[in-house]
């Protein structure tokens, strides 16, 4: 009697509240008691997302998609020489983008303007104005202005049109009068301007021939952007053909030494 009841004992310790040997699991091959609470083991290779897989069988990361380039937007030189290519191809006026103006308080004829006192040059510099800058008519002509397919014989056509007189003024120091129209601004100040012959572009939208304007580069701070004013630039000129990625932006340069405003 007392060993029965030690073994019911022993056995009643083994089973769970509420249940018998029954109720736990067995493996049907070894009859061993699993545990119901223990998670699966996880058998394969994991899952790496945003992966490739070269072709020796190893996981890459996927780069990361490139974005699109945007083409730098035309300049305002490159605008108004192509409305001149257009004009001078017998495109209708009327159907071609124009160029808005603000009209000024004072109007400067040619007469007012050279009644203006100039300022005194330093040794080394002349006087060069715009009546001997756009003293020649210059009409531009497609295979002129687009040098992408023969840079060569677009730049021998410009220049053939720009007389003798007017190269020989290339990398010479000159002070020119004319009136500002801004380009590049910073804290205000223009540090990349047109130097214009008159007021009609910055006035009335009317463009200009490309011997009219003048591209200005300062090497200090920049001017006040004073559009309907006659401004001095003193500097060194270049003149030849200019280009943008092969289009003619125009045929006068100027490395801006000093500027005199109007007092």
């Amino acid at each position: 009697m007392l060993a029965a009841w030690l073994f019911r004992d022993r056995v009643s310790s083994r089973v769970p509240e509420g249940g018998t040997l029954a109720n736990q699991a067995r493996t049907p091959a070894a009859g061993r008691l699993t545990n119901p609470e223990r998670p699966a083991l996880i058998r394969g290779e994991p899952i790496i997302p945003n992966a490739l897989t070269n072709s020796a069988g190893t996981a890459t990361s996927e780069p990361p998609p490139q974005r699109k380039k945007r083409p730098k937007p035309a300049s305002f030189q490159h605008r108004m020489v192509a409305f001149q290519v257009r004009q001078a191809g017998g495109t209708n006026s009327a159907q071609t983008p124009g160029f808005g103006g603000t009209p000024a308080k004072l109007i400067y004829t040619p007469e007012r303007l050279a009644a203006l006192p100039e300022p005194d040059l330093p040794p080394g510099y002349q006087r060069v104005g715009f009546d001997t800058l756009s003293a020649f008519p210059f009409v531009v002509t497609a295979g002129m202005a687009d040098g992408s397919n023969n840079l060569a014989a677009a730049s021998a056509a410009t220049r053939a049109k720009i007389p003798p007189a007017v190269l020989a003024l290339d990398n010479r120091l000159v002070a020119i009068r004319g009136f500002l129209l801004p380009l590049k601004m910073n804290e205000g100040l223009a540090f990349e301007f047109l130097l214009m012959r008159n007021q009609n572009m910055c006035c009335f939208g009317s463009v200009p021939t490309v011997n009219e304007w003048i591209s200005v580069e300062t090497k200090d701070a920049g001017v006040k952007p004073l559009m309907d004013q006659p401004i001095t630039v003193l500097g060194k000129l270049r003149v030849g053909d200019l280009r943008e990625n092969g289009y003619l932006v125009g045929i006068y340069k100027l490395e801006a030494e000093r500027v005199y405003e109007p007092r």
